[in-house]
């Protein structure tokens, strides 16, 4: 189940950083528009396997209904109970290490592409 929680955050953060950069592109340049074709084209790809990947976790999520009402006539409504919170942490706490992976990730890029931007030439700057 994680992994498919993970896939589709994968996706969608993929999708919404195509789309940042697609917002950032120069439409005046010819290698911008060509680039513009290349990132629409990504984003329809991750966006058809972002549907695929929910079609799969909605069959999970049933399959997981079943195995949960099977569990919790063999455990107990305590002990069903128990592992259905544990779960629902876990996948919390993967999500959010998910997220701020992806943060620290865009906020490394955005501050790449600053400073490419300011074009400072530093071999003049003296430290001395």
């Amino acid at each position: 189940m994680n992994k498919i929680i993970g896939l589709l955050l994968i996706l969608t953060q993929r999708m919404h950083r195509y789309e940042m950069m697609l917002n950032d592109l120069d439409m005046s340049e010819e290698a911008d528009r060509h680039q513009r074709d290349v990132l629409q084209d990504k984003i329809e790809k991750v966006t058809m396997q972002h549907e695929e990947a929910c079609k799969i976790k909605e069959v999970n999520d049933k399959r997981g209904e079943v195995v949960s009402k099977i569990l919790e006539k063999l455990l107990g409504g305590r002990r069903i109970c128990g592992l259905s919170v544990l779960h629902r942490h876990e996948t919390q706490l993967a999500l959010m290490h998910a997220e701020i992976r992806d943060k620290v990730k865009m906020g490394e890029e955005k501050g790449l592409n600053t400073l490419h931007s300011t074009k400072i030439d530093w071999s003049v700057l003296s430290l001395t």
